[in-house]
């Protein structure tokens, strides 16, 4: 059960919401947190495509929303959705749930020719001002796109981090 909720941006990462989450309670390792929220210890090394998000439903009581509604405004799901089809994009949200799916959805991804892992970016004017309005900097879902270098909404060069 949650007992505390922080205040979520409106473009914050699924990611960085399970990292606050796993900040505020203070567990030992990510792997205990992972646990908890997505019911396997390595969930926090899933940047892009979260799996068991029903798991994370039940753990956070919906404050999200549906695994559906998370994957479109909290992953790059939402970005491609319109590009990959109404199949593809369920059988997405299938696998991403935790739920049995025929096929896997990274054959989409696997065409694009995107790395299967990307370092997570944030600008630094950003982070101030997440930090004002939120107690603390967040990853925003715009900074994470692939090929993403610039905010686009100060025009700064984003930082990576490795």
């Amino acid at each position: 059960m949650i007992t505390f909720w922080p205040s979520v941006g409106d473009t914050e990462t699924l990611y960085s919401v399970a990292a606050r989450i796993h900040h505020v309670r203070g567990d030992a390792s990510s792997a205990v947190t992972s646990q908890w929220l997505f019911g396997f210890p390595a969930a926090a090394g899933l940047k892009e495509i979260p799996r068991h998000l029903d798991r994370f439903v039940q753990a956070t009581a919906g404050l999200l929303g549906t695994s559906s509604e998370i994957l479109h405004r909290r992953t790059v799901l939402g970005v491609y959705a319109r590009f990959i089809g109404a199949t593809d994009v369920q059988r997405w949200i299938a696998w991403c749930s935790g739920k049995p799916s025929a096929n896997k959805p990274f054959v989409f991804l696997r065409s694009t020719k995107l790395p299967a892992r990307h370092p997570l970016r944030a600008c630094v004017r950003c982070m101030d001002e997440d930090f004002q309005a939120l107690g603390s900097s967040i990853w925003r879902l715009e900074h994470q796109l692939p090929a993403v270098r610039v905010c686009m909404h100060h025009g700064s060069v984003l930082h990576e981090l490795s």
